[in-house]
């Protein structure tokens, strides 16, 4: 019985995919929350009065969706262009004693130099297209039967937040398709090669964003992909998770090329990311190896790019930690990821304009430190505790290699630069809810053949482990200020 089990997890856990995450329950989306209009400064119903409320389409639902429309398998150029599209709203102004016949709107770019659209309707609500984001003066006339009329104006601030998520399958969603496999539809992701999928950690924080201001919007774009380490998928091409030809282009490079019409943002017109996610690092140590010699007892772990499948010469009666060429891979690994991550930062600043970035940690305790169970039942306590100690060790390289500094702004003060930090609180949010704990973070094997066909699924955060994912990265955007001290640190 127990050379049935060792077999099942060798066949199910040997992989080229390097990332291994969880499979979650698929929610879809929420619909965009109606927000209750402020109460109407019209209240004396024999004097006419001008009155309105505005707000914004959803941008983050096109900009996510053309992804698929391009050939290239690209975000297409034309959608991210587009206008944005405001909503005004002045049915609760009043005619005075009669009911108002004219609605005359004058919109006039405070921060769009040029632009003016005047419109005369008999309607009360209005849709007109602005070109940029910034403020813009409203102008609202309204006119009734007898003649009476009313003026309001008010400065519409329109905000764009532009985020850019890129990195592996904790980024990407692994585990959890845009449309899961049922019985009778084959499923989706958004990016078949990558396993991207609209259900993960940052498109998810995304789309809460979007969904909070109706008077604000949000252009994401994601370029994360399953199986993704530092040099092969963010700063070097990839052939994807599921490896075809010609290759992704580096995530970076792509992003530039979308945003600044080639590889480079340097121009002063260039447009800036207001927000850039990062979740990178997993793969470059070879985590997922790490959790598959201690699931299966493999003992020679002969990959050595984790893009490669892991040769399995017997299955030694031996722990993990145990193995000397398990052991010497995670050091050699491990030695390079700093230099690994200073790589990258210099690759962002030489390509990107960010004004804030955010590395996430990772989940560390697969198994709570206790052994594991159905299909990673081979896992012992011991071999958990060394897992989870190695994920510690992974947290602790991102917290110093992208802590945020000090930056000097003259007379003896210092302001803490905050534009490159961690997100936290991912370790702690999975706590407790490990791959064996009901209820858990974590998919496991049967629901990830279920929903997509494959046991990539595995060990990848699902829809809860996603929640936390999205939460911590909400808490962090929602928490950022400007510390001023005035001494040196």
């Amino acid at each position: 019985m127990r050379a049935i089990q060792i077999g099942l997890a060798v066949c199910f856990l040997i992989s080229l995919a390097p990332s291994p995450t969880a499979a979650p329950s698929v929610r879809p989306l929420p619909v965009q929350a109606a927000v209750p209009s402020p109460v109407s400064t019209c209240v004396l119903p024999d004097i006419a009065c001008a009155d309105f409320s505005w707000q914004v389409a959803d941008r983050f639902t096109p900009v996510w969706q053309s992804w698929s429309r391009d050939n290239r398998r690209n975000y297409s150029r034309s959608v991210f262009r587009q206008p944005f599209s405001l909503a005004f709203d002045a049915c609760r102004s009043r005619g005075g004693r009669t009911p108002i016949t004219l609605y005359s709107w004058v919109l006039r770019g405070v921060d769009v130099p040029g632009f003016s659209q005047t419109r005369e309707v008999g309607s009360c609500q209005l849709s007109i297209q602005a070109p940029a984001e910034g403020a813009y003066e409203v102008l609202l006339t309204v006119r009734g039967q007898d003649g009476q009329a009313a003026t309001t104006m008010q400065r519409v601030v329109l905000k764009d937040l532009l985020m850019v998520s890129i990195g592996d399958s904790y980024a990407s969603g692994e585990g959890n398709p845009d449309v899961p496999r049922g019985p009778t539809t084959p499923g989706s992701w958004q990016d078949r090669r990558c396993h991207r999928s609209r259900f993960a950690g940052p498109a998810q924080a995304a789309w809460e964003l979007e969904r909070r201001d109706p008077q604000s919007t949000v252009t994401f774009l994601s370029y994360a992909c399953s199986g993704a380490q530092i040099r092969k998928g963010l700063i070097g091409e990839y052939l994807g998770l599921i490896p075809q030809w010609p290759p992704i282009p580096p995530q970076i490079k792509a992003a530039a090329t979308l945003l600044c019409g080639d590889e480079l943002c340097d121009r002063l017109a260039d447009p800036t990311i207001d927000v850039l996610l990062i979740s990178i690092g997993g793969n470059d140590v070879g985590f997922s190896a790490s959790v598959m010699a201690c699931a299966a007892k493999l003992d020679d772990i002969a990959d050595r790019t984790l893009q490669s499948i892991i040769r399995v010469d017997f299955i030694p009666q031996k722990d993990c930690h145990q193995q000397p060429q398990l052991t010497r891979f995670v050091e050699e690994r491990f030695r390079a990821l700093p230099g690994l991550y200073e790589e990258l930062q210099q690759e962002i600043r030489k390509r990107l304009k960010v004004d804030a970035l955010y590395i996430s940690e990772y989940p560390v305790d697969l198994f709570d430190s206790r052994a594991g169970c159905g299909t990673l039942e081979l896992v012992t306590a011991t071999e958990a505790q060394w897992l989870a100690s190695q994920g510690q060790r992974l947290n602790q390289i991102i917290h110093n290699s992208w802590s945020p500094g000090w930056v000097h702004i003259g007379n003896n003060q210092w302001r803490r630069n905050r534009r490159w930090d961690v997100i936290s609180e991912i370790a702690s949010g999975f706590a407790g809810y490990g791959y064996c704990a009901t209820p858990t973070y974590y998919g496991h094997l049967g629901r990830s053949i279920t929903q997509q066909l494959d046991y990539l699924g595995l060990l990848h955060p699902n829809a809860d482990g996603h929640r936390i994912y999205k939460d911590a990265i909400l808490r962090r955007l929602q928490t950022v200020w400007e510390e001023i001290i005035r001494f040196p640190p």
